[in-house]
């Protein structure tokens, strides 16, 4: 890192608010340029398949400075090279797909669940979709997601409510319409059979199918109706009741029994009618392009003010408080925002320091803005801190009048070489981290548990790595639960900034080599 003194004489603004004189400028960042080579990485300008070259350049820019009254100020900003630029979607509500037409679309926004009825092949107890994690649909599994992209033209294909459903077991009467069989590869029909009693066929339910199926069941029986529309089908997953709201799918296939992976990361079989339906209903969408050359992106700005009153900070992004996560624990309370952050830390009295935030773009009248609140107390190397969230409140079916929606909670002691750091959040996961330094070597260890929950994979987790460095050299060696391992090195060439870097990893089935500058 670079420092630099400003003279007032070019800072007239700043000079004019009553400036003691002189503005600190520190200037960082890193220069990074290699290849990623493993499964899935395209040739790209190597000799050899199977590489990919990349490069990523920060550069990170802050000024501070105190005015003749004793107030401190400053901001900064960060700048990267970026391989994608993001565009703002014009809406022009002239079209059913609102007038948003871009190549790439993410919708970040969207949720993905997995939603039916099962009952376990042996026993017939049922399985419900909320302990469900995927299902295995025309020999793939098909699970939920938390982030859906489409590359077609229209925002319509990914803005809608589509499903691909799953309908197994043993039919006992009331059936109509026919299955499709298909070859291995899922590009062409083999032959159509009609839905009869018995075994339900393997297959894709034809376009033109209508049924009313009674599904055999250990457990008493399953009702399931279906129907099909030109080119989408309708999926009723309910329990000896016809009055359930049908889940519209665009594909719905059938089979004598379904295998589903459950969140306790086992797998069973089962009968019934699964659905993995993806429901959009607030889209926040934006668009990317691929640009021939990089660009430049500017990201993470922040200004700020301290003085008596403590420190108040308007920034860019958002704010997941004081409470570091420890991989998925910790990060229930967020304030995301809207454009704009308001930040204001209160003076540390006796160890103990409060704080808010608060989404400009949330604020408004007649109702609560989203916003959060959170306090800290240090004690002789024990960090305790709490922090809550008011989520902005809704209108309609899902309203709610909570105001704590969210909470974190994390405590951290460090003594000598060893440090200690817990985090417990509002969904009920937890983690516990530790590292320790002897004779040159460093070991951390991560211990995750993350609750059950609908569609995720929940339970206990252990993360291990072991460093050291030696002649410039350093080394570390990486461990998880699931004997997935990670190694990586890198080597300083003095106190140049200049480092040659090169990593592995087992789970990727690839890694890095690259040279990257610091300065």
């Amino acid at each position: 890192m670079k420092k630099f003194l400003i003279a007032s004489s070019g800072l007239a603004a700043v000079a004019a608010a009553g400036s003691a004189g002189a503005v600190d400028v520190t200037l960082g960042g890193s220069i990074e340029m290699g290849i990623e080579y493993g499964l899935g990485k395209d040739a790209d300008g190597f000799a050899f398949d199977g590489s990919k070259a990349y490069q990523d350049i920060v550069l990170n820019i802050s000024a501070a400075g105190t005015t003749d009254a004793g107030l401190k100020f400053g901001g900064s900003f960060s700048v990267n090279s970026a391989e994608e630029m993001k565009l703002n979607l014009y809406d022009t509500n002239g079209t059913a797909d609102g007038g948003k037409n871009l190549v790439k679309l993410v919708n970040t926004s969207a949720s993905a669940a997995i939603k039916g009825v099962a009952y376990n092949v042996s026993g017939g107890k049922q399985v419900l979709a909320g302990s469900m994690v995927s299902v295995k649909i025309n020999s793939a599994w098909q699970g939920a997601k938390t982030k859906l992209t489409d590359h077609t033209v229209p925002v319509g294909t990914i803005a809608v409510d589509s499903a691909i459903c799953k309908v197994a077991g043993v039919i006992e009467g009331g059936a109509a319409g026919s299955v499709t069989r298909i070859n291995a590869a899922g590009t062409a029909a083999v032959s159509s059979l009609a839905l009869a009693v018995g075994a339900m066929p393997a297959g894709k339910m034809n376009d033109s199918a209508a049924a009313t199926l009674t599904m055999a069941t250990a457990g008493g029986g399953a009702n399931v109706a279906v129907a099909a529309a030109a080119s989408a089908g309708a999926v009723k997953p309910v329990v000896a009741s016809a009055a359930a709201t049908p889940i519209q799918a665009n594909s719905v296939f059938a089979g004598p029994f379904m295998e589903v992976k459950m969140t306790s990361s086992t797998t069973k079989m089962v009968v019934g009618a699964v659905c993995v339906s993806n429901d959009v209903e607030a889209s926040e969408t934006a668009a990317y392009l691929d640009p021939a050359s990089r660009i430049l992106e500017v990201s993470n700005a922040s200004i700020f003010l301290e003085g008596g009153f403590g420190k108040l900070t308007l920034q860019q992004g958002d704010y997941s408080g004081k409470v570091a996560a420890i991989g998925s624990a910790g990060d229930q309370a967020t304030i995301t925002s809207t454009g704009l952050v308001a930040i204001l830390e209160g003076a540390s009295f006796m160890g103990m320091s409060g704080y808010g935030a608060v989404d400009v773009g949330s604020i408004s009248m007649g109702s609560r803005p989203n916003y959060m609140l959170g306090t800290s107390v240090d004690l002789m190397g024990l960090t305790v801190a709490v922090e809550m969230e008011d989520d902005q409140a809704t209108v309609g079916a899902d309203s709610d009048n909570h105001y704590i929606d969210n909470w974190d909670m994390g405590t951290s002691y460090a003594i000598g070489d060893l440090a200690l750091d817990f985090v417990l959040d509002s969904a009920g996961d937890w983690a516990v981290s530790a590292s320790a330094s002897v004779a040159g070597f460093t070991a951390s260890s991560v211990i995750e548990n993350i609750s059950k929950g609908a569609s995720k994979k929940s339970g206990l987790s252990i993360d291990t790595t072991l460093a050291t460095d030696f002649n410039g050299i350093s080394v570390s060696i990486g461990l998880d639960e699931a004997m997935n391992y990670t190694v990586g090195g890198s080597y300083a060439l003095g106190n140049s900034g200049l480092a040659i870097t090169a990593s592995y990893s087992s789970e990727d089935n690839g890694g890095k080599i690259a040279g990257k500058m610091s300065f």
